[in-house]
């Protein structure tokens, strides 16, 4: 038990450095894998960039949102996968909504991380502008097990790059349409590029990121 305990918080502590970002944002970075790079630009727009690499950066959610908004726009995609396997799913941008539920943080696992500050959560929402052909399509999150990740394709290479797309979601509709009941209040919003599985390099913004 001794060892097992160590071993998760080595495990959490590699994925979890504690650097603020400005806005309240903080990075999330993944054990064995490089950094995705997050800049903040002087009109509040966050640009991320990634080669052959991933990370989360992530806030806060404000208490009885129900409605997300934002800008993003994709300057460079990287090769298409298939973002329903594991190894597979590499993506220029995607925004993930991080639901507290406490009935799925239980055991040992969940009780380290809540002990190092680290983010913990139950179901996750994350919309993906995609690298290839599947705008319009939600699946189960390839990482989490059943019923507590959902991926939502809003964008894809027909939107094209270089050009900035608004978003709308309703954030209750998409839970309840993913997971068959009514969410708790979200916990956190992150933002994250992904090209560590099919390598290369992708590049994207997020603007005006607003929960209601």
């Amino acid at each position: 038990m001794r060892k097992l305990v160590a071993g998760l918080i080595l495990f959490l502590s590699a994925a979890w450095p504690a650097a603020a970002i400005d806005g309240g944002w903080k990075l999330l970075t993944l054990p064995d894998k490089a950094p995705a790079s997050f800049e903040r630009l002087a009109d509040g727009t966050i640009e991320i960039a990634t080669d052959g690499s991933v990370a989360f950066l992530y806030r806060t959610a404000p208490e009885d949102c129900v409605r997300m908004t934002w800008r993003w726009r994709v300057d460079k995609a990287g090769p298409a996968g298939d973002l329903m396997r594991k190894g597979q799913d590499d993506r220029p941008l995607a925004v993930h909504l991080w639901f507290a539920d406490e009935s799925m943080q239980a055991g040992l696992k969940g009780t380290v991380a809540k002990l190092l500050g680290y983010p913990s959560y139950g179901r996750v929402l994350t919309y993906v502008w995609a690298p290839g052909d599947t705008k319009g399509k939600r699946f189960a999150n390839p990482y989490m097990d059943d019923g507590q990740g959902a991926v939502i394709v809003l964008r894809d290479a027909r939107d094209g790059t270089m050009t900035w797309r608004d978003e709308t979601v309703d954030i209750v509709a998409d839970y309840v349409a993913a997971f068959g009941s009514m969410p708790l209040a979200p916990a956190y919003v992150a933002v994250s590029g992904d090209s560590d599985d099919l390598g290369g390099m992708t590049l994207g913004r997020i603007a005006d990121l607003k929960l209601e």
